[in-house]
Order: structure tokens, then C-alpha cells, then sequence
């Protein structure tokens, strides 16, 4: 799809960018179970988070505030359905992971942007 607009007889395209992002992915894999009462699912997600190129403070305080990201995740996470780790609702998740982290955990930095590079849903046995 092309996107235009003429302006005085000139043609000029309009193409979003980007922000260019680094990326953190040191907090490893988090595994839950979900909170499906008698049939919950285990749930296993690495994740990446992305911060403003060239910052040196988001990764120092990632870093620093590794054990609170990890519970904060775990707790968040093991208390969403089989249905909140479906492809469709990643988009949701991930933005509630991102506002929630920079609302209540980080303070010197932002994260913009959190990625699923992983993730294993499996029926509990």
C-alpha cells in the first residue's frame, strides 16, 4: 500500500519510521502456571526488552532491578488465563508488560517496546 499526498502538484510519500531500538535479554525465561483453577496451563516466555538506542541507563537498570522485574512477571503473568497467552492477545500482553514496568519499576530509564522471542504453553499434568 502507498501512501501519498499531493501538495502543489508535487507527490511526496508518507513512510512511518521507526524508532531503532537496542534490546536487553537478560532476564531469561519465566515460567508460570496459569490461574485456570483446575486445569491450568504451564506457561514458559522469554522476553526482550527495548530501549532508545545509545541509552546506558536502561541497561545498567535493568540490571539493578533484575529480582524485582523477574517477580513482578511472575506474578503478573500466573495470574492470566490459558485464553491471555494466545497468539491474538500478545499485542495486548506485551503492552501491559511494558506500562506496568515503567509505571511501577523503572525510574531512571523507559522501556518502549517488549518482544516474546519464546514462549511454550503446556497442559499441566
Amino acid at each position: 500500500m502507498i501512501l501519498g499526498i499531493a501538495l502543489a502538484g508535487t507527490l511526496s510519500f508518507a513512510k512511518e519510521k521507526k524508532a531503532h531500538l537496542d534490546w536487553d535479554t537478560s532476564i531469561g525465561t519465566v515460567r508460570v502456571k496459569s490461574s485456570d483453577g483446575k486445569e491450568p496451563v504451564s506457561v514458559y516466555i522469554r522476553f526482550a526488552f527495548g530501549y532508545e538506542k545509545g541509552d546506558k541507563t536502561a541497561p545498567q537498570e535493568i540490571a539493578e532491578r533484575r529480582i524485582e522485574i523477574i517477580d513482578f512477571l511472575r506474578r503478573h503473568l500466573s495470574s492470566l488465563s490459558a485464553q491471555d497467552f494466545l497468539p491474538k492477545n500478545e499485542g495486548q500482553l506485551t503492552q501491559e508488560i511494558c506500562n506496568q514496568l515503567n509505571k511501577t519499576i523503572m525510574s531512571d530509564s523507559r522501556i518502549l517496546d517488549v518482544r516474546i522471542l519464546e514462549k511454550t504453553v503446556e497442559k499441566t499434568k
